[in-house]
């Protein structure tokens, strides 16, 4: 249970110290939050990467450490989450076949349909927490503008914990049973409700 603590309070660390708003960086993307959004930048909370920033004659780019720094220890951290996904799953597969023939037939389907439940739980967050993050950091790392893009973050985050359940509910079969029969019950009240068009 100290993993999600430390990592929580890892990026919390990184993207308050090294993530954080500065003069540089509200002057960078005043204009755009001004444009997109209509908002004054000097407001708004925000984190996020600012790696190549000007000479003082805008000639080139030096490349930002504080922000290198954070974008790096972030990625270590996406990475190190994807890795433990993949390697629990592996784990968690094994011993359900290592104790499934130890099982009854209905408990053996019982543990698969969890396990599927929880796999199809884990693709949900890859797909829209860890996926859009990593690309928006290969951006970043490219010096590449999103603009108004960068906003399907905020969004696909917002949508994870509504689609959360609708894996167990589906996958695992006396869930489903049971939301079918509360949807098939009012639709058959509803069929005998209306008129009868043969008389």
């Amino acid at each position: 249970m100290s993993i999600p603590i430390f990592f929580g309070f890892l990026w919390g660390i990184v993207s308050f110290f090294l993530k954080g708003p500065d003069e540089e960086k509200n002057d960078a993307i005043r204009n755009t939050v001004t444009l997109a959004f209509g908002w004054n930048v000097d407001t708004v909370a925000y984190i996020g990467p600012y790696l190549y920033r000007p000479n003082n004659d805008g000639s080139s780019k030096n490349v930002h450490l504080p922000n290198t720094i954070g974008i790096v220890v972030l990625s270590l951290i996406l990475t190190s989450s994807i890795v433990m996904i993949f390697v629990s799953a592996h784990k968690c597969y094994n011993q359900i076949k290592i104790y499934s023939d130890k099982v009854s037939r209905k408990t053996r389907s019982l543990q698969f349909q969890l396990f599927y439940a929880l796999v199809t739980q884990t693709l949900i967050p890859l797909i829209l927490m860890h996926l859009p993050v990593t690309m928006l950091f290969v951006f970043t790392i490219f010096d590449f503008d999103l603009g108004h893009a960068s906003a399907i973050i905020t969004v696909t985050i917002a949508i994870f914990p509504a689609l959360d359940p609708f894996p167990v509910i589906f996958i695992i079969k006396h869930y489903r049973n049971a939301i079918l029969r509360m949807i098939k019950k009012p639709l058959v009240i509803i069929v005998q409700a209306l008129p009868d068009t043969n008389t």
